[in-house]
């Protein structure tokens, strides 16, 4: 059975882009759902992948400028979603965050926080 991760992310953007192609590339099954914004974040519908494979991971990229209150939606949403599925922040790597904000990731709810895409 392949592994399956559900990302969250501003589909269409660079960093969005080059983390799937990792996924992809490391053969995990990828489930896409869009971040933009203040829109709510909506699960897959529909998805094959969803009920072939359940989830090891919700893999967060990171949006550029997201303030505390759109994160805490972010973690909010994905704990609804899909609960126990642990959360993991990726950050831009041309964006790293800052160690106190790291904590501060994890204690609005993400399980870690990844340095690189890779």
């Amino acid at each position: 059975m392949q592994k399956h991760v559900i990302l969250l992310a501003v589909l269409g953007s660079d960093f969005a882009s080059d983390l799937l192609e990792i996924l992809n590339s490391a053969g995990i099954v990828v489930s896409c759902t869009q971040i933009a914004g203040d829109a709510p974040v909506n699960p897959p519908v529909d998805s094959i992948e969803l009920q072939q494979n359940t989830p090891i991971a919700v893999v967060c990229a990171l949006p550029r400028g997201a303030g505390g209150a759109r994160l805490r939606d972010i973690v909010d949403c994905a704990q609804d979603f899909w609960p126990g599925i642990p959360l993991v922040a990726c950050e831009h790597v041309n964006s790293p965050v800052a160690s106190n904000t790291r904590k501060q990731l994890t204690r609005a709810g993400f399980r870690a926080v990844a340095e690189s895409p890779a």
